[in-house]
Parts: structure tokens; sequence; C-alpha cells
């Protein structure tokens, strides 16, 4: 991994430590809150001041749905600090097995409505991404929710706009690699919860990327993909909590440029992604 996304991962870990020794009042129930939603392709700020959560998520699928590597598993771990209420800070890691690939963010999620007297939820982030591509990625976010009682809406949109290839990258097409990186990448994604009790959470899950590819005859990441399947959470004791999602991944890899005698992927797959957390205060 080179220097920048160490430097990148130290920064990380150093938002962590400064959050975890901030001062705050003791939670009122520590059963009582996600890290943002109890949902897993939803990020939000919450509405507490001073509360910090970190989480351990593992993620796996077939090839042809996420860049997993050949091993089709993806671990990470996420840390989040909300210095204020209605701000989240949150720096995110992952890793894959095969090739050695790493992929870093940072991101900051504000709460610019909230539906108690706006009507809606309404969330706005803006982040960097070192993806696993070794790719720098600005990134913004787009939020908005509704409760209905005990149903919970979500709809958020995420924009991202390449900047440039880190030296791994550049080495490879310097190299003659013909893969391409779009000019922007658009993700979508929507979910429904239902609170069953104080303690557990159902929902589904539509997310979808690429979008550009369905537009764009002759897509440089290999066309949209769609993910849709159901997520449970729960909140334990202690602040503890989990969530999981298992989806079918439908990929619209019609435009796909292959390369001579390369094989098309699978239009069809599988992904699961799993997250343990804790909120320490």
């Amino acid at each position: 991994m080179s220097n920048f996304p160490r430097g990148l991962c130290a920064t990380a870990l150093a938002l962590a430590a400064a959050a975890m020794a901030a001062p705050t009042e003791a939670r009122a129930d520590d059963t009582a809150s996600y890290d943002g939603a109890p949902l897993v392709y939803q990020r939000r700020a919450g509405d507490e001041a001073g509360a910090v959560a970190v989480a351990a998520e593992v993620a796996a699928g077939t090839r042809e749905t996420r860049r997993l590597g050949p091993e089709g598993v993806e671990l990470g771990a996420r840390a989040r600090y909300q210095p204020v209420s209605r701000l989240a800070l949150e720096a995110w890691g992952a890793h894959t097995f095969e090739g050695e690939h790493t992929a870093l963010s940072l991101e900051a999620i504000g709460g610019a409505l909230r539906q108690e007297s706006n009507a809606i939820d309404l969330d706005l982030g803006l982040g960097y991404l070192y993806d696993f591509e070794a790719t720098h990625v600005i990134r913004g976010r787009v939020a908005i929710g509704r409760a209905f009682d005990a149903v919970h809406t979500e709809a958020t949109a995420l924009l991202e706009l390449p900047l440039g290839e880190g030296e791994e990258e550049e080495l490879e097409l310097a190299e003659g690699a013909d893969e391409e990186r779009d000019t922007i990448d658009v993700v979508v994604a929507v979910a429904a919860s239902y609170t069953l009790s104080p303690m557990f959470d159902v929902g589904v899950e539509l997310a979808a990327e690429d979008l550009e590819g369905l537009f764009d005859e002759e897509e440089a990441e290999g066309g949209a993909r769609f993910l849709l399947g159901p997520t449970v959470a729960a909140r334990l004791t202690q602040g503890l909590f989990a969530k999981a999602n298992l989806a079918a991944v439908r990929s619209a890899a019609g435009n796909q440029t292959l390369a001579a005698g390369e094989a098309a992927p699978s239009a069809w797959g599988m992904m699961t992604r799993v997250v343990v957390g804790w909120n320490l205060r």
C-alpha cells in the first residue's frame, strides 16, 4: 500500500481516537440506536451530540457482482463520531484478500432538515474515497427519509467524481492495462424498514450503481448493477448492534467492452454484507 493510503488510514484512526476521548454524558438508553439507520446501504447523521460508534463489516459475494477479488470476500471497519447534533464524521476502510486491494474513505454527513419541523429528513454529505482501484474520488451524498409510525423509508443518491489514479493504477496503465474508469459514477439506493420491537427491525433494500452504463454504449466499468434483498437488524445489550443484508444482484452488462477471448460475466449473482458494531457513547 502506498504512503498516501497509509496516511489516510492514520488520519482515520486519529479521528476515532479523538472521538472516543471526547467528554460526553452517558447514554440514557444504550440500546437506542444503530450507526445512523437500521439498514446496511443507507448513511445519515444522527441527532445525538457526542455519539461514537465503531463497526466491523464483512461482505461476500460472487466475483461478478462486486470488486471483491477472486476470493469474493471483503473485510472492513468503520468509525463514526458526532461532535454536535446532526453532524456525523465517518472513517471507513476495507481490504480484499486477493491482490492486496485496499479502500479508505472519510465523509462528513450533516442533517439539513428533520421531519419534526420540515415533513422529511434531509441529509447532505461530502467526502473523499481512495477506492480499490487506487483512484482518488470525491463523493457527494443526498439522503431523504420519512417515518410513518413503525415504518421508515430512506432514499440516497451518491455522486462519485474520480480525480485520478494513484501510483499502483498508474503503473498498471503504463504496463498496458486497458481498463478505463468512468468520468462520473452514479449510485442510488432506496429502502424501507419496519420496527418489530425495541430490539429488532426488518427491511428491504434496493441499490443501483454505475447507472450511467444504461445510457453509455461502451460502459467502462462493466454496466449498471442492481442489488435487491432483505435486511435484518438488532439492537443488542450494552450498545451493541448487528445488521445483515442478503441480496440478489443483476448486472446489465450487455454493453460491456470485453477483451478478445474474454468470457462475458454472469448476469446474476449474490451478495451478503454483515455489520457488527458498538455504540461506545
